[in-house]
């Protein structure tokens, strides 16, 4: 019987406009009244989580997410408004941590610039992630908001970032730990180079989750093993988890479910391992994934 199901959630549980229809609601809704727990396992950070999901967090359907790409699980404690009309935030406890340190961060920054040729560097868009919420420069701002205006990407931005004037000033300053390194490269061509030097370092794992794009996390950060821990405080066996997904950093958590959905369009490497095909995302190929495999329907 599952009990608890991981799911991604671009590419696999949101809509390409990072909505989410009735029908997948409904689905979340019915699966939590059964006793079920439904929990996002995403790469965006906390506060990142999309206000598509605000109803059913609010509504206590929602009460569990791993962020980060498996560097932060969290309970989360519903949503606060400030009376003035703006936007909800999320209020949350961090329930697990696989964070690199301030040091290890910085280095990997320095691996980067020092590799990349300065026509590259120029056009590359750094970004490290810290209690929940993202942290870059003003040069990326504008490189983030040229690539991303007038998409749904770019709202997700504005809700989940904060520019701050030196990033290298900004991280002597601060005594934390770090989720998430983000590299966005102007094109593909050196993407593959620089994954393989930033894994020479045996401390840190790289997700390339495009071509030109490669995120950086601890180690031990991994979407399967935080899952895995939240299985293990339930008290679900593996036996009773689902996981859904999509793209490369999902890996992770597909091989640590007792059955793994993949999407539609998925990296094809994932297929190998797969349970089960669900249909797209714009077709709520998760949802309806979910209803046959728990006996909803």
């Amino acid at each position: 019987m599952i009990r608890l199901i991981g799911a991604d959630l671009d590419g696999t549980f949101l809509r390409n406009d990072k909505s989410i229809s009735r029908y997948s609601e409904d689905v979340v809704r019915r699966f939590a009244a059964s006793g079920g727990w439904f929990v996002p396992v995403t790469g965006r950070p906390l506060e990142g989580l999309p206000p598509a999901l605000h109803p059913l967090i609010e509504e206590g359907c929602i009460r569990y997410a791993v962020t980060s790409n498996g560097a932060h699980m969290y309970v989360l404690d519903g949503l606060e408004r400030d009376g003035s009309g703006g936007a909800a935030r999320l209020r949350a406890t961090l329930l697990y941590s696989r964070e690199m340190t301030r040091e290890r961060t910085e280095r990997v920054i320095d691996t980067c610039r020092s590799f990349l040729p300065p026509e590259v560097r120029e056009g590359t868009i750094l970004e490290v992630f810290s209690g929940g919420r993202g942290y870059h420069g003003p040069k990326a701002e504008s490189l983030l908001m040229r690539r991303f205006e007038g998409t749904p990407v770019a709202d997700y931005l504005r809700m989940s970032r904060t520019i701050v004037e030196d990033l290298d000033a900004f991280l002597r300053e601060q005594e934390r730990g770090y989720e998430n390194i983000s590299v966005m490269l102007p094109d593909a061509g050196l993407g593959g180079a620089l994954a393989a030097k930033l894994s020479e370092d045996p401390h840190t794992r790289v997700i390339r989750s495009l071509a030109t794009d490669l995120e950086i996390v601890s180690a031990e950060a991994d979407k399967g093993a935080a899952f895995l821990e939240l299985a293990r405080l339930l008290k679900v066996p593996v036996s009773g988890t689902l996981a859904i997904g999509d793209g490369d950093n999902d890996r992770g958590l597909l091989s640590a479910a007792g059955t793994a959905v993949v999407m539609q369009g998925a990296d094809p490497a994932l297929f190998r391992d797969a349970d089960y095909t669900a249909g797209s995302n714009e077709e709520d190929g998760a949802a309806r994934a979910i209803e046959a495999l728990t006996g909803m329907i």
